[in-house]
């Protein structure tokens, strides 16, 4: 089977929550799950989509700026 997933992190045991950080780019991710001789079962993909930073402007002038609009 060909897919675009190129890595493999394996994952002892069963767990309930894998917990990432420090993502810099949309990161698909999918479970891979096999007992013993059965067959590998994939699951759907999970998709984290990392929004690019945002840059603060600034405030000139003499305009009142309130405090919610």
């Amino acid at each position: 089977m060909i897919d675009s997933f190129t890595t493999d992190t394996g994952i002892v045991n069963a767990i309930v929550i894998l917990a990432v950080a420090n993502l810099t780019a949309t990161t698909q991710y999918r479970a891979v799950v096999q007992s013993g001789a059965c067959a590998e079962v994939r699951s759907a993909t999970a998709t984290i989509t990392v929004d690019p930073t945002s840059v603060g402007g600034s405030i000139a002038g003499s305009t009142n700026v309130c405090t919610g609009t």
